[in-house]
């Protein structure tokens, strides 16, 4: 069979998944945020996987690792394992505030947690469902998937993640800490975003940090979306540290308003396939 021939055979599968999963996908994005991911898909249709031939992926073989045999499409898994033996980024003595997303789910006992102080972290779904309002006035806002069919992708299917919300004048002295881990018993493909809204003069560190705790085949595909309203000071660390198996494409879309600062790293510790798009909209002074 021919490369085009199994790129073809992909595109048609994951849009045959979102298809016969559409109910209980929309079950967790209702009205707008359906809307959104219904566009995703058509775009997905319509561009597939990015291939070697085009600029933007020349030196990225996609179409090779999405040929696997995965499970590429999965609901929350009741997994247990010890919390102490996470991967908490290799950082000595880290006191942080600590959420974790398995397999493209948020994980955490309590999924939606509103500080004293106004700050609204924890499940992105929770956030769809309990502050609608809040989330559509971000939500896609600055993901832009109508060139690229692996945003379009993780658009459709991711359903949760971690969504983060820091009112106006609002510092954060403790570090946030996102564990993203992939553990499962059989290869899968994980989709997962994060929405974070950091509102004007407001200062937060935040580290997220990729692991897999069994020793399958792995495909993540993520997409963030930052606001960094006027002012806004914030820094950003991503730490990759994954198995040799382990593949991950990374999109992360950053919109500043004026005289905002946003320092934004990401350390590849280990893994197989690792691609990071980096997406940074100045939108003021």
């Amino acid at each position: 069979m021919s490369v085009v021939a199994d790129k073809i055979n992909i595109k048609d599968e994951f849009v045959r998944l979102y298809r016969v999963n559409e109910e209980f996908l929309n079950s967790n994005f209702p009205g707008m945020f359906a809307e959104t991911a219904e566009l995703a898909i058509n775009k997905f249709s319509e561009l597939g996987i990015p291939s070697k031939k085009g600029e933007k992926y020349k030196y990225a073989d996609l179409d090779n690792l999405f040929k696997g045999d995965f499970l590429r499409f999965s609901d929350p898994k009741k997994i247990t394992f010890n919390v102490r033996d996470i991967f908490r980024c290799d950082i000595p003595e880290l006191e942080s505030d600590t959420h974790l997303v398995l397999n493209g789910w948020y994980y955490n006992g309590q999924p939606l947690r509103k500080w004293e102080n106004g700050v609204i972290a924890g499940s992105l779904a929770a956030a769809v469902q309990k502050y609608p309002q809040l989330v559509e006035k971000h939500f896609n806002k600055y993901a832009d998937f109508n060139d690229d069919g692996m945003v379009a992708l993780a658009a459709a299917f991711a359903r949760d993640g971690f969504f983060m919300y820091i009112p106006k004048g609002v510092v954060i002295e403790r570090p946030i800490q996102l564990i993203n881990i992939m553990m499962a018993e059989t290869a899968m493909i994980s989709y997962h975003r994060s929405l974070i809204i950091a509102e004007e003069g407001s200062s937060v560190k935040m580290v997220i940090c990729d692991h897999t705790l069994s020793a399958q085949n792995f495909i993540t595909n993520s997409l963030l979306e930052l606001y960094a309203g006027p002012n806004v000071v914030f820094d950003l660390v991503k730490m990759q540290n994954e198995h040799n198996s382990a593949s991950q494409i990374s999109h992360v879309f950053i919109h500043q308003e004026k005289g905002s600062k946003v320092t934004t790293n990401t350390v590849a510790l280990h893994g197989g396939f690792l691609r990071n798009n980096l997406n940074i909209k100045l939108a003021g002074e």
